[in-house]
């Protein structure tokens, strides 16, 4: 069955479609002409939609074509059904034209409308020392010989306990330093009588001692007991190398044992860095296990690389932020939809890089980003801020439908066996209820004979028009029924109906047709005199024929009384003259009756 709706321009005329049964594993073509109807030149376009199955097109179908005026094409296209039932083929022609319009389009801005960086940078601003202490370790350094050394210290044994003692130890100590003896250094701080200088001094030694040598004053701090001496002693010596040894300041971390301090001290060290030396301070915050910690400081870094008028790299720590929670197994930003402190923190990350740098490099970030539920949030929440609306005047291609034409077949795909195949191969088909299991219909009609025309496109018609009343089996057989044939016919027979389902007052036909009689004539077999007396009353214009030598019980009578058992009183053989193919709404009212 089709439907179309045409215009003036051009037309489909269908020289070769299937009527048989459509099955996936046999060529199932369509054949068609298109007519370009117009006094000019013109560009087409082919669109084919398939419902319930999938339409393979020649490619020459899948661009627009150019018609010469009055130019008729022949074009050939495939379907392979993918479900059992009825399948739909759309077929849409559209125009082509080059027209001027004024189109609307979004455009990346240029920048942003309103400045808020210092609002953003505000919110996540760290309040960090970023004061190095006054410590000076050439304050610890005394330059005496050896000889001086020995004067002192015999000096001192003779000395009493006191202020000025303390002061020679201390000065004797700064000496011993030098000479790189820390260890004697420490013993003499230790004599000190002032306890609150005693030990002041003596963990200011240590310090710095640091700048003379390092690894020994590493195992000096590692030996500490005091845990919170320790980690103020590696605070104090950080701040004094950090400024240009990394390598140091991680050997230094890595005497604190608790995890919690180490991160405080590294955010402090951070903290410091930041200022005089960023690229540092951003290879040091990787060291922080906490994800969110480094993002903040990221900000923060960024925030001095704006201030330092370096864009790029202002840029770049931002972005590292959001490859941070992407790869981060903690976060899971790549799962589930985008919500909470991250997201907010995401979002205000893309909008500082607008700020900082431009919308299109902005864009580019969330172009970039894995999660595609985030990526929709991002433009849905920062559109008006990256993207604005623009109009203007462009060439653009213009589709308008000239023609749509619609086709439906009946298509099996579960359960193909080699007898139906062979059955669709040589045309059979059947009546969408029958492929349904849907035994409602009130009569049912055979033809098995082979014609020189399809009746499947007549039958399809009025099964839609009368309303699934009906239903058919269509298998145009040979004359000499040989085996294969045979088989086919039964199994289908078999497959599609099922004879105990068939109400016991259905109608049966037998149905077959012979050529032109001059006037539409109907020839039934004897034993269908109530029908003949129907058909008089309810069809005028029909010339009606009682003749049971046309039939003579023969192969197809037969088979059909064999499989249809009890039923076989009720098949009545038909033949039908071709004048009554050329008037429908006659053959529609004979069916009526029939009914």
């Amino acid at each position: 069955m089709n439907g179309s709706k045409s215009s003036q321009p051009i037309s489909l005329v269908l020289k070769n479609y299937p009527t048989h049964l459509l099955i996936p594993s046999i060529d199932n073509l369509l054949v068609f002409q298109a007519i370009n109807y117009l006094g000019e030149k013109k560009d087409y376009f082919f669109e084919f939609q398939g419902q319930n199955l999938n339409v393979e097109v020649q490619e020459e179908l899948t661009q627009s074509i150019t018609f010469n005026s009055g130019e008729t094409k022949e074009f050939t296209i495939k379907f392979i059904p993918n479900a059992d039932g009825q399948a739909k083929l759309i077929m849409n022609v559209f125009s082509l034209s080059i027209v001027k319009k004024k189109i609307t389009i979004q455009v990346v801005r240029n920048s942003v409308l309103k400045n808020k960086t210092k609002k953003h940078f505000q919110k996540y601003k760290i309040i960090l020392n970023d004061q190095f202490d006054n410590f000076d370790a050439n304050q610890f350094f005394v330059s005496l010989s050896d000889q001086d050394i020995t004067i002192k210290e015999e000096q001192l044994k003779v000395k009493s306990s006191g202020p000025d003692k303390d002061q020679d130890l201390k000065y004797l100590a700064k000496a011993h330093i030098v000479k790189r003896n820390i260890q004697k250094a420490l013993e003499l701080s230790l004599q000190i009588s002032n306890e609150d200088e005693k030990y002041h001094f003596y963990y200011d030694l240590i310090r710095a001692y640091a700048a003379i040598d390092l690894p020994t004053t590493m195992q000096i701090v590692d030996s500490l007991q005091d845990e919170e001496k320790r980690a103020s002693i590696i605070e104090g010596i950080t701040s004094q190398i950090s400024k240009h040894d990394q390598e140091k300041i991680q050997e230094f971390l890595s005497l604190i044992k608790d995890p919690a301090k180490k991160q405080d001290l590294l955010v402090k060290i951070i903290g410091r860095l930041i200022k005089i030396n960023p690229p540092m301070a951003f290879e040091l915050s990787h060291l922080i296990p906490n994800e969110l910690i480094i993002a903040k400081i990221f900000i923060n870094l960024a925030r001095r690389f704006k201030k330092l008028n370096n864009t790029p790299e202002a840029v770049k720590t931002l972005t590292q932020i959001l490859n941070i929670f992407q790869n981060s197994p903690k976060i899971n930003l790549n799962q589930g939809n985008p919500q909470g402190q991250v997201y907010e923190f995401v979002k205000d990350i893309v909008h500082l890089i607008a700020e900082i740098d431009n919308p299109n490099s902005a864009y580019s970030v969330i172009d970039g980003i894995k999660n595609e539920n985030l990526k929709k949030q991002l433009l849905d929440d920062l559109g008006n801020i990256l993207i604005e609306t623009k109009e203007e005047m462009r060439k653009v291609q213009e589709r308008n439908l000239v023609f749509s034409q619609y086709l439906l077949f009946n298509v099996l795909v579960s359960n193909v066996s080699e007898d139906i195949k062979y059955f669709s191969e040589n045309g059979g088909n059947i009546s969408l209820n029958l492929l349904s299991q849907d035994y409602s219909f009130r009569a049912m009609f055979f033809s098995l004979s082979r014609l020189s025309f399809n009746i499947f496109p007549f039958m399809e018609r009025l099964f839609f028009d009368l309303n699934n009343q009906i239903a058919f089996y269509i298998y145009p057989s040979s004359s000499d029924n040989h085996i294969k044939e045979t088989n086919a016919l039964n199994h289908s027979i078999n497959k599609f109906i099922n004879p105990n389902k068939l109400a016991p007052q259905i109608r049966i036909y037998n149905l077959d047709f012979i050529p032109y009689l001059g006037t539409p004539t109907v020839i039934l077999s004897a034993r269908s005199e109530a029908l003949q007396s129907r058909i008089e009353r309810q069809v005028k214009n029909i010339n009606i024929v009682v003749d049971n030598n046309i039939f003579n019980d023969g192969a197809t009578s037969e088979l059909l009384n064999r499989i249809y058992g009890r039923l076989s009183s009720s098949i009545v053989n038909i033949v039908l003259s071709y004048e009554l193919m050329n008037d429908f709404e006659l053959l529609k009212a004979l069916m009526q009756a029939l009914i």
